[in-house]
């Protein structure tokens, strides 16, 4: 294609192709949806509020691992910030995912410290690299729990397309081990050596600021419970919809449930707040165990999640007390 007729119609054909990708993931949705929703008796379903408000809490305490981490990266360019106004801006950011792109995340955190003396460059990039780390732990731990997670029926159909797919999945968690070995590294080094670009020693009085050991594996571990809590949130979920009580023993499939969907509905750019990509994966992984049920635990899921983020955000930018470092 010359690259005049590229330039006059590739502004047109990108965005035209995001909302046609949105539209069919949508509407595999709405036709899952209609199968399981014409399956459920509407009138007897019975939601207990106390187990979703717990949700709620847990989901919101999933990512105070990640609010941590971020802290860490700033104090490691010599910003003074405190913790709560780092976990203000980190809340309030999450909003940020449901425009489309998501660039709206990293635009609100890195503004709203801003005014905190965190200058705008490290403060993105500071919350670029949070973000990539905390998908990376939630990638992880999905993928290692999804031989237990996945219905093998479903599962049979997946590794139909993939060459060597039942040896791969037989050998996962270790091979997630083995890219976590390899990878926390080379993520250190290339976003230490965006930061020392971006900020020159001359900028720093000749201080010392390195994010070469970043993450840490302490800092991945958290990561990774993080995740297990969002786990419990959608195991919290399922037992408000359901009278008798959920096996706990289900947590590895919840929590491969809610990281996958999470994560891949993160790399769905086309995707505001991932919806759609969420919505599939969960009533994939969730239908075999909970049946038609699925259907009502990804709706509520999705309600709790933004109620979760919304109830963070407005909390902690309208709290009444100042704070200092």
């Amino acid at each position: 294609m010359p690259d005049s007729i590229k330039r006059r119609w590739w502004p047109v054909i990108k965005p035209a192709a995001k909302w046609c990708l949105l539209m069919l993931v949508l509407a595999a949705v709405l036709l899952q949806a209609r199968t399981l929703g014409v399956q459920i008796d509407w009138a007897q379903i019975s939601i207990r509020p106390g187990w979703l408000a717990l949700s709620i809490l847990l989901y919101i305490a999933g990512w105070l691992p990640a609010v941590w981490f971020w802290g860490e990266l700033i104090r490691e360019v010599g910003c003074r910030v405190s913790w709560f106004e780092v976990a203000k801006a980190y809340y309030c950011g999450h909003l940020g995912k449901y425009v489309p792109g998501k660039a709206g995340v990293i635009f609100i955190r890195a503004g709203m410290l801003r005014t905190h003396g965190v200058p705008v460059g490290p403060g993105a990039l500071s919350a670029g690299y949070e973000t990539l780390a905390s998908m990376a732990a939630g990638a992880a731990v999905g993928f290692a729990l999804l031989p237990t997670a996945v219905d093998p029926e479903l599962l049979g159909r997946i590794l139909h397309w993939i060459p060597g797919g039942a040896l791969i999945v037989r050998f996962l968690p270790w091979l997630v081990l083995a890219g976590s070995l390899l990878g926390l590294p080379i993520l250190s080094r290339v976003f230490d050596r965006i930061l020392k670009k971006m900020v020159p020693a001359e900028k720093t009085g000749g201080a010392a600021i390195s994010w070469a050991h970043q993450p840490s594996w302490t800092a991945f571990l958290l990561l990774v419970l993080g995740w297990w809590i969002h786990g419990l949130s959608m195991g919290c979920t399922i037992q408000a919809i359901t009278p008798e009580p959920v096996s706990w023993s289900d947590l590895p499939r919840w929590t491969a449930a809610t990281s996958l969907c999470i994560v891949l509905g993160f790399l769905a750019l086309f995707s505001p707040g991932g919806l759609g990509v969420r919505e599939i994966i969960l009533l994939e992984i969730l239908e075999p165990s909970l049946g038609p049920l699925a259907l009502v635990a990804t709706l509520l899921s999705r309600l709790t999640w933004l109620a979760g983020e919304c109830a963070a955000a407005g909390v902690l930018y309208y709290w009444p007390w100042q704070k200092t470092p």
